[in-house]
């Protein structure tokens, strides 16, 4: 088998290269290469594209290393092993975890699932995601996390709580299929799995194999009222309120002047357009 492991330096307090190192023994006998994520995925991209015989991707960090791994693996015979070591992980909270004691049995075995993903064409690009992608509230949450490089289980409640209290209601078209939806709204979550946020219960209804995606507009409220609510929001309750538009689409089109973060990442965008990629990614964990 050829295998090659990444790992972002940075995650899991530094730890990620020790884990790395820690990894190769297991996988005596195995082709191994490694390397580092770098700012941005292009050359990772191109690498992957240039050994189309790497059978699997051991992939060492958080939700943003996923999201590097994602771009690179979309579409491809590669079969993703996720490891976590990052602040959030919540992608693994939906798949599963690895134990990395087992890797040569997982490989061994050759099982995987296949999973959607989440293609947007946004600010004259085109990306995959994982996960979740908001505008509004969570892309100005996200924004503040990122800004702190050494995060504990605090860091995303104390953005949430201070992004809550300069949020100001932002405009928002959405339009899905036949139906146009325009409110004045706090977030807009479009999600393919079911946590943010370090085990933000975001989208309890998702299902990374449906072939769709789930959309929850949340209309914007008056602050008190949002704060009565945090524990809903976390919990994944918050669904039910009569402020919130809930819809399984397929694709859908925002127009949205706002910050959105995509699977950790952030960026001002106007306008974009999200669509589902049925069983685009190889995977294991295979727990659902």
């Amino acid at each position: 088998m050829r295998i090659h492991i990444l790992a972002n330096k940075y995650a899991g307090a530094g730890k990620a290269p020790e884990m790395m190192e820690n990894i190769k023994p297991l996988l005596e006998g195995h082709d191994v290469t490694t390397s580092y994520t770098e700012k941005t995925p292009e050359k990772f991209i191109e690498y992957i594209e240039s050994n189309g015989d790497i059978n699997y991707l051991v992939a060492i960090g958080g939700d943003g290393t996923m999201n590097y791994a994602v771009q690179a693996l979309a579409g491809k015979n590669t079969i993703l092993i996720p490891v976590d070591a990052g602040t959030g992980s919540d992608l693994s909270r939906t798949i599963g975890r690895v134990n990395v004691s087992h890797l040569n049995e997982i490989i061994s075995s050759q099982n995987y699932r296949e999973i959607d993903l989440a293609q947007i064409q946004v600010n004259g690009t085109s990306k995959y995601f994982a996960n979740i992608m908001e505008s509004g509230l969570g892309g100005n949450v996200m924004l503040k996390v990122n800004s702190v490089r050494r995060r504990t289980s605090l860091t995303f409640m104390s953005a949430i709580l201070g992004s809550l209290m300069s949020a100001q209601p932002v405009k928002a078209t959405i339009e899905i299929e036949n139906e146009s939806i325009t409110a004045d709204i706090l977030d807009l979550i479009i999600a393919n799995g079911q946590y943010y946020g370090k085990g933000i219960h975001a989208s309890p209804d998702s299902d990374m194999g449906d072939g769709f995606l789930d959309v929850h507009l949340i209309k914007f409220m008056p602050k008190y009222k949002v704060m009565m609510r945090l524990n809903s929001l976390r919990n994944g309750s918050y669904i039910s309120y009569d402020e919130v538009i809930n819809r399984k689409v397929k694709s859908i089109h925002v127009r949205c002047q706002s910050m959105v973060e995509i699977d950790g990442e952030t960026m001002k965008a106007d306008e974009y357009t999200v669509s589902v990629c049925h069983n685009a990614l190889k995977i294991f964990p295979l727990n659902h």
